[in-house]
Parts: structure tokens; C-alpha cells; sequence
């Protein structure tokens, strides 16, 4: 007879405890099981440090808004249907008191001089007065061409929301990569993508079978 009152405060132990524990997870994970709640988590971790995967397939690729924009410095206007028919081109826009945006320009000024005569960088600048981004080129020691924006055009016309952002666009007139924010990993990556549209405006690879006239 002990024996069985034991056994029976032990299993009403378990269950109390079981049901204390669940009350306790539901409270305070919102339903989520252990296993659901780490499996979560380690999908979060990957999306938020895997900012690679911006590279648009072919069926999802549109043709790039473009735009005529003179760059600061040299007063030089600069139309995009006119650049991407030479030769890919980069735009990136940014804002002098925009701390990712400083960040980025360095990154893509170095990858302007390694891709220099193959593919076109351009930092697009929609906030600052042409004065303003002048000192700010000067004081960085930056080459790659700036272009004023302060009517909004291709920031309209891109539908800027929050800076920076990257666009890429291929010798086919189309939007090949797009991206919001800076990612610390971008001088790793950004070389294998502007490899793989440079292969494709030479190969026909992905859909680009041959270069605009």
C-alpha cells in the first residue's frame, strides 16, 4: 500500500511539473515548442548574416528606370541607358551623414578601380547639395563618380525608401542585383556577382544572349 501512495505522489510530481514547465514555455514563447523555437532562431541567424541572396533570376529581372544626372564634379551628364550599353554599371545611393553609407563607398570606390574599363560605378547622392558632396569627396579621397539627385529623379524613380542602396544592372538594360543596407561581407561577395554579369554579357549566360546595338 506505501508503495503505491509513493508511486502515485511521484507521478502526480512528474505531471505538476510537466504542466508547470508547458505553462511556463507557452507564457513565455508564444506557443513554440523547444525544438520549433531553436529551429526558428537558427533560420533567423542565417537571414539576418546572409545578405547574398539579392541576385535577381532571369524570369524575375526588370528593366532599370533610367535617368540623366550630372556629376558634381565635373559637370559631366551621365544617362544610364547611355552607360549600359558600353558596359554593366553600379549605383549606389548614399548620404554624406549616412554612417552604412560611409562604410560602403569605400568598398565599392576599390572595386571601381578593379573593374576599371569593365564595369561603371556611380555613387548617386539624393540629400547633399553638389558643394557639400564635393568636400566630403575631397576629404575621402574617393574617384568613383558622383552624381547629384537633389530633384529626386532616380531616387523616385527606384523607389528609395532607406540608405544605402546597391543596384547593378547588365549591358541587357536590366536590374540584375538590388540591395538595402550595407553588409560588412560586401568586398567578399560583390566581386563573384560582378563576374557572373560580366560572364553573361559575354556568354549569353542566364538569358543575355547578345549585347544591345
Amino acid at each position: 500500500m506505501k508503495q503505491k501512495i509513493r508511486t502515485g505522489l511521484l507521478l502526480t510530481g512528474v505531471c505538476t511539473l510537466f504542466f508547470t514547465f508547458s505553462y511556463l514555455w507557452n507564457a513565455h514563447f508564444g506557443g513554440t515548442s523547444p525544438a520549433n523555437a531553436a529551429a526558428s532562431s537558427s533560420s533567423d541567424d542565417t537571414s539576418s548574416e546572409n545578405m547574398e541572396g539579392n541576385e535577381l533570376p532571369p524570369d524575375k529581372q526588370i528593366a532599370a528606370p533610367d535617368f540623366t544626372l550630372t556629376d558634381v564634379q565635373t559637370g559631366k551628364t551621365t544617362t544610364l541607358s547611355a552607360e549600359t550599353k558600353n558596359q554593366p554599371v553600379v549605383f549606389s545611393f548614399w548620404a554624406t551623414w549616412c554612417g552604412p553609407c560611409n562604410m560602403e563607398l569605400p568598398v565599392l570606390n576599390d572595386l571601381s578601380k578593379k573593374y576599371n574599363g569593365r564595369v561603371s560605378f556611380y555613387g548617386i547622392n539624393s540629400n547633399d547639395d553638389p558643394a557639400t558632396i564635393r568636400r566630403f569627396v575631397a576629404a575621402k579621397g574617393f574617384t568613383m563618380p558622383m552624381l547629384g539627385d537633389t530633384s529626386q529623379v532616380a531616387a523616385s524613380a527606384y523607389s528609395v525608401q532607406s540608405i544605402p542602396r546597391l543596384v547593378i544592372v547588365g549591358t541587357d538594360g536590366k536590374i540584375k542585383y538590388q540591395m538595402d543596407g550595407f553588409d560588412p561581407n560586401e568586398a567578399t561577395y560583390l566581386p563573384g556577382v560582378l563576374d557572373q554579369v560580366l560572364a553573361e554579357n559575354h556568354s549569353g549566360f542566364f538569358g543575355l544572349f547578345s549585347r544591345r546595338t
